[in-house]
């Protein structure tokens, strides 16, 4: 049990990795600061996840021999780069190198998923393995975007309170911290939601039961995509901010939910 937890925990741990290199060139090319600090949380947590699934190999090794398994080598060297990166980002408050370090931790992370055991990869199995992966990431993202979503609204309600009993209770600098989380939320969930959006185009037919229904899926998520596209392009090109982007991030929740297929029986997902 403990290997097969170990394998689990270091998959999703080198697929945050991953995401965290692609983010870590984003914002060196557009030096978004919210995308800055995303990468660094993607990466805190690959290098977490990893050394977790390193100590559980480590302390119940699947199978008791003298040779050392590549895939722990590719492990280790993942682990220790991303840790000496990060201790070099925060001493220097810098994350520049991140666009040239990441990606080497990337790349070493898709080869110890795809070929870095001592098993014959053939293309079938290597195949079979790509859709494990694109299945987990379109779950794990699915899970961060609603979850950012709630919290966005969970936000938005509460600055609609703070918004309508400040003047007599709060001053304007909480209004304003709560809106700045509201906005980050909305963002990371966002970049989740497209990403999942990705996985499901490429890997739809393994979740749905036929054409159609996965046509009806997709169209429904198609508008939420651009729904949560027009709240950041008005929030950051048109400088929109108060109670109608908090009932905006209201609105996109309750849109969310209503189009998710789970809640209509007319729309079967296989088990």
């Amino acid at each position: 049990m403990a290997p097969t937890v170990a394998l689990l925990i270091g998959s999703y741990a080198n697929l945050m990795l991953v995401i965290a290199s692609l983010l870590y060139i984003i914002h060196a090319v557009g030096h978004f600061k919210n995308i800055g600090w995303l990468a660094t949380g993607c990466a805190g947590l690959g290098v977490l996840g990893l050394s977790v699934s390193i100590l559980f190999q480590w302390l119940h090794p699947a199978t008791i021999t003298d040779a050392v398994d590549l895939s722990f080598i590719l492990g280790l060297f993942c682990a220790i780069t991303v840790i000496i990166y990060l201790f070099m980002e925060k001493w220097y408050d810098a994350r520049t190198a991140g666009a040239f370090v990441m990606p080497i931790v990337a790349t070493a992370a898709i080869f110890q998923t795809l070929g870095g055991t001592t098993e014959t990869i053939t293309a079938s199995h290597t195949w079979q393995i790509l859709q494990n992966a694109g299945t987990h990431l379109y779950v794990l993202c699915s899970f961060v975007s609603v979850c950012a979503f709630i919290w966005a609204a969970f936000l938005s309600v509460i600055y609609l309170w703070h918004n309508h009993v400040r003047s007599y209770m709060f001053a304007r600098q909480t209004s304003d911290w709560i809106e700045r989380r509201m906005i980050r939320a909305i963002t990371l969930g966002f970049l989740a939601f497209t990403l999942a959006q990705i996985m499901e185009a490429r890997f739809s037919k393994l979740f749905f039961v036929d054409d159609w229904n996965r046509y009806l899926h997709s169209l429904g998520m198609i508008f939420v995509w651009l729904f949560y596209f027009l709240f950041i392009l008005l929030h950051r090109q048109f400088q929109q901010r108060g109670r109608f982007m908090a009932w905006y991030a209201i609105t996109g929740l309750i849109l969310y939910v209503l189009l998710l297929p789970e809640l209509h029986t007319g729309w079967p997902m296989e088990n």
